[in-house]
């Protein structure tokens, strides 16, 4: 049991460092990693340049369990000692650590070889101890020792695989990583070709010799998989030539990836050094001196000056200035929110670190975890404390740790694009130096390219690495992007488009004729001919007004967002609509090839024939007619495809006649009506010659047919409109549900929920509320709400004022209202559509709530949209959870005119709300636009007008608008002013009571209403209107206060320490 207990430990732990480490070297390259067994016993053999890092990045490559030898001293430590015995790690002894605890190593390596005969992965790391060095240390013969131990012991299948880890900045979050996994070394095959032919067997782990040489071929495999250069001293200028090769035009060593041509780069310079010291000393000499050479100009290798011309230079720190400009905001938010957390575990885990870096990253993330695990948990708690809100508090969370990195990365970057560009000003006053210092380095690049062509003739290059920068692949994407949308659009319409059938109509199992007598079924041709021609009548007429009105709109006399205009297209498209249905009932109805013992002769076959034509045609025409005149008017457009209960017009009524247009199954039935009448038309017309009526059939099918011949074909241009417009349908349902719910949440949501509900008392409550009558507008504000930030001005929420049915009689409307409802209930009910029959009733249930005693609008009095929908209110919940509300009394309106916007108010009620803010249709509406489309939507005439505003593009009502037209007309000394303002509660959370009420009816003058004027001038964000009443304190609590000023401070000044050493430094290198 406990062996499982600590199984699933050790799992558990590893899955979490693995993750922890994947995320602070995010950039890890593994070659070679087929070459690890997925089973067996295996003996990893690495170097060690990062202490307890490096055995998790050989987990991470071997995919497999791996325990290792770990110095003793951690088995001891509090922290450590219980992880690293949950992964199964074996101590190590060392004589620097105890000398007299060596002797039991001899343990650990049975240990070791014991794991290995169970089938294990086991790690050691041979050199002993980490190193900073680019160099690998002296190899010692522990491993070999394991291997040959084992292998005495029966694991004859054992591979030894040596491993190289290497790092481009170890000490820095989300440096590059390189493990380069060696050829495996089979013991089995290995042990037989070096053994010595003795005449006295001995084994393999006692032969010291063995030992000795496989000692040896470890060093040789590790210095193959790691950057090693034979002396320390080269390690600055390895940095140098990587800097040199790195800026080169030299294809070769850009396809290999940096740390790969680090060590390539190292690899050349030792075999140099072994073969020609003379010309290695010579090469080498160079490049010291042009280093020299640059640190007395000023200058550093990597300054882009040296290697780009200078007008490329000036763009290239024109696009790093905007870099800087463009992340500063972020980096500075992450330095302030993480300098704490961050001097804090540098500050710890330099106590515990090793000389060097060998053992940063290890202590840093040791140390650091919990560190920013507590400062974030008080960062949570005291955003949870301030705002009230959960949300709030997670998201600020979120954002620490993406903006620290972005710091972690933003201000290294920001002191080397400084120093460039003082550099870069520096030369332009020294150019001939600039021009020296350029050939000298183009000159010791022609001669490392050289140098690198003759050594890739003695070791080939790796094979070619693909390097995706992140800007190509990111290009890359898009076009892979477009290239399949580009497929799939054309999949869609050839495949899906052409050959799916928008023309479905419904038809009876059996024609309606079919159960009637011979007599019977002629007068259903007489009464079909007569429905017909009013028809073709009727659409000449609309036709014509349709043509006049559209002709209004491009002139830029009709506003599709106002009422009365809006009224007149849809009473014309619900007139279309009518048509086209009756159209073709009467098509299906007389199509040919049905049963024809329903016509008794040929003379009623033939009429039967010439009703179908003309349907079928008259209809074609009025389809093209419709699609052709509007299709180029987007906002007409939209409102033929909107919905209208109040009308009975089903959504996307243009779309569906468009499809239908280019539907080959409707064509098809067009063509066969038109063709077949072309054949037949001689016959026809002699056997009906005598009856008149049908004789303005055949003149009806003339018109259509020379109507139909002026409107352009509906080919391929039509057709991909067509495709267009589904895949955005298809896309704009999915774009609605997402619209609805981000709309939701933020209409919804309060970014700080402190000291902010209830600021009206009860008693301005009830006295704001008694100054009230129906009919009044309701202009409202709350505060911290995150949808203010998307309105324009102080004043957001608009709402209409009911009352209760008491107060309609005290006004002397309750008997209007109630008539204007019932006469909206009649309308809706005279309709054939059942949305509008439930509606009607809806309407009904209404009245007959208003004579019950107790009924539900005796205690809810305000009409208003909010996310939900529109919906009947509270004035506590609406007015009383407000911060500030006021109150206007439209004085220009008849008493017939007040009751029927109160009427309106209650037929608007249940409606969606319209998160697209479009005024153009009554189906959706927003908050302002039931207040008014009450008032009649600026009906022409009407004594009450609003003042639209466009936003983005669309015709909106800000209730910031109605408020401002108020203020306008008093300033001007308007007598016409359409609104009175009646009463206004006003709040301040700093200040006891919080809510002051002031009552007005009318007046216009005075201290209070000047205050009110000013209102407009408030911002719409709530922290800056506070800011600009108490000040910055206001905005925040002591904590957070408290918590600021320790960010602010710490961040100022670790910045002027980093600043002084930084001087310090630059004085001494001058002194050197």
């Amino acid at each position: 049991m406990h062996t499982r207990f600590t199984n699933l430990i050790g799992t558990l732990v590893r899955k979490v460092a693995h993750r922890v480490i994947k995320r602070f070297y995010p950039r890890i390259q593994i070659t070679g990693a087929e070459r690890i067994p997925k089973t067996g016993p295996v003996l990893f053999c690495a170097n060690h340049p990062n202490s307890l890092v490096d055995p998790i990045l050989i987990g991470i490559a071997a995919r497999r369990p791996v325990s290792f030898m770990a110095k003793a001293p951690l088995f001891k430590t509090p922290l450590l000692g219980p992880i690293i015995k949950a992964l199964g790690m074996v101590p190590a002894y060392r004589g620097r650590d105890d000398a007299r605890q060596v002797k039991k190593n001899s343990a650990s390596l049975a240990l070791v070889a014991k794991g290995l005969k169970a089938g294990r992965a086991m790690g050691i790391f041979p050199e002993g101890v980490s190193s900073d060095a680019r160099q690998l240390g002296m190899v010692r013969s522990g491993a070999a020792r394991i291997a040959l131990e084992a292998f005495d012991n029966g694991v004859t299948d054992l591979v030894i695989i040596p491993l190289g880890i290497n790092y481009d900045k170890k000490e820095q979050l989300g440096s590059k990583v390189w493990i380069d996994v060696g050829q495996p070394l089979d013991l089995a095959s290995w042990i037989p070709e070096h053994s010595q032919d003795n005449e006295e067997t001995i084994a393999p782990s006692d032969d010291k010799r063995l030992r000795r040489k496989l000692t040896e071929e470890l060093g040789t495999a590790l210095k193959k998989v790691v950057v090693h250069v034979n002396n320390v001293d080269w390690d600055p200028l390895l940095t140098d030539l990587e800097i040199i090769f790195k800026r080169t035009k030299h294809k070769p060593s850009h396809h290999i990836p940096a740390l790969m041509r680090r060590k390539r780069i190292a690899d050349g310079i030792n075999y140099y050094y072994e073969q020609n010291p003379a010309t290695a000393d010579e090469i080498i000499g160079e490049v010291e001196s042009y280093h020299r050479e640059l640190r007395s100009a000023g200058l550093v290798i990597d300054d882009p000056i040296l290697n780009r011309s200078r007008t490329y230079a000036i763009f290239t720190f024109l696009w790093q200035l905007a870099v800087l400009v463009l992340w500063f905001l972020p980096a500075l938010f992450g330095s302030m929110m993480n300098m704490v957390p961050f001097l804090i575990t540098r500050k710890v885990s330099v106590k515990f670190q090793d000389d060097g870096q060998k053992t940063i990253a290890t202590w840093r993330l040791v140390c650091g975890i919990p560190i920013y695990l507590l400062w974030y948990g008080i960062i949570y708690i005291t955003v949870l404390y301030e705002t009230h809100q959960l949300p709030m508090a997670m998201m600020m969370n979120f954002m620490l740790p993406i903006t620290g990195s972005i710091a972690l990365r933003y201000w290294p970057f920001f002191a080397t694009s400084m120093r460039h560009m003082g550099h870069q000003f520096r030369t332009l006053t020294n150019r001939k130096q600039l021009h020296g210092l350029r050939e000298k380095l183009a000159g010791i690049r022609t001669t490392l390219i050289e140098y690198a062509e003759k050594y890739a003739e003695i070791s080939p290059r790796p094979e070619k690495t693909p390097i995706v920068r992140p800007f190509m692949m990111l290009f890359a994407k898009a076009i892979g992007t477009a290239c399949f949308l580009a497929i799939a659009f054309v999949i869609y319409f050839y495949a899906v488009n052409l050959v799916s059938s928008k023309f479905a109509p419904k038809t009876e199992a059996t024609n309606p004729l079919a159960s009637k007598s011979s007599t019977e079924v002629h007068e259903s041709q007489v009464a079909a001919t007569k429905e017909l021609i009013a028809i073709e009548q009727a659409y000449r007429n609309t036709l014509l007004k349709a043509r006049k009105l559209l002709a209004s709109f491009v002139a830029g006399n009709v506003h599709i967002e106002e009422q009365q205009d809006s009224d007149q297209i849809q009473g014309l498209l619900r007139r279309y609509c009518t048509y086209r249905d009756n159209l073709l009932r009467i098509s299906l109805t007389y199509r040919p090839f049905q049963d024809e013992t329903l016509f008794v002769n040929q003379q009623s076959q033939d009429r039967a024939f010439v009703l179908f034509v003309a349907a079928t045609l008259l209809r074609h025409e009025m389809s093209a007619n419709f699609i052709e005149a509007h299709d180029d008017f987007l906002p007409v457009r939209k409102l033929l495809n909107r919905p209208e209960t109040r009308w009975g017009i089903p959504a996307g009524v243009f779309d569906r006649v468009q499809h239908e247009l280019l539907d080959t199954t409707y064509q098809d039935l067009v063509f066969t009506a038109e063709t077949a009448y072309l054949q037949r038309q001689n016959q026809v017309e002699q056997t009906t010659a005598h009856d008149a009526q049908t004789t303005q059939l055949h003149n009806m099918i003339k018109n259509a047919r020379a109507e139909i011949a002026k409107i352009p074909e509906f080919g391929i241009r039509a057709g991909v409109n067509r495709a267009l417009r589904d895949a955005k349908d298809n896309a704009k349902g999915l774009y609605n549900h997402i619209n609805a719910f981000t709309g939701t949440v933020i209409g919804d949501f309060r970014v700080n929920q402190r000291e902010i509900d209830n600021l009206i008392g009860p008693d301005d409550l009830h006295g704001f509320h008694q100054a009230l009558k129906p009919g009044d507008i309701l202009i409202e504000r709350r505060d911290w709400y995150a949808s203010n930030a998307f309105l324009p001005g102080f004043w957001p929420h608009g709402a209409m004022y009911v009352g209760t049915v008491q107060e309609m009689k005290d006004a002397g409307v309750y008997e209007l209202v109630r008539k204007a409802i019932r006469q909206f209930a009649d309308e809706e009910a005279a309709t054939e559509n059942a949305a509008s029959k439930a509606h009607a009733q809806s309407l009904r249930d209404i009245l007959d709530e208003f004579e019950r005693p107790g009924n539900r609008f005796e205690d809810h009095h305000v009409i208003e949209a909010v996310s939900e929908g529109v919906v009947l209110n509270t004035i506590k919940h609406s007015a009383g959870e407000a911060t500030s509300v006021c109150a206007f009394r439209p004085v220009l309106l008849s008493k017939e005119q007040t009751a029927k916007a109160v009427a309106k108010a209650y037929f608007y009620l249940g409606r969606d709300y319209d998160f697209d803010f479009d005024f153009e249709s009554p189906n959706t509406l927003v908050c302002t636009e039931v207040v008014y489309r009450c008032y009649e939507g600026n009906r022409e005439g009407y004594p009450l007008q609003f003042k639209l505003s466009t936003i983005l593009g669309t015709h909106t009502l800000p209730a910031q608008n109605i408020v401002k037209s108020y203020v306008d007309a008093v300033q001007q000394n308007d007598p016409d002013n359409q609104l009175q303002l009646i009463a206004w509660i006003d709040t301040d959370r700093h200040k006891k009571p919080s809510s002051t009420l002031m009552i007005f009816n009318g007046s216009t003058s005075g201290p209070d209403h000047i205050f009110f004027e000013e209102t407009l001038k408030r911002p719409g964000l709530t922290w800056e209107w506070e800011r600009q009443q108490h000040g910055l304190r206001a905005l925040v609590t002591r904590p957070t206060e408290y918590l600021f000023y320790l960010c602010f401070s710490t961040t100022v000044g670790a910045a002027l320490y980093q600043v002084t050493v930084r001087r310090r430094r630059r004085k001494r290198a001058e002194l050197k």
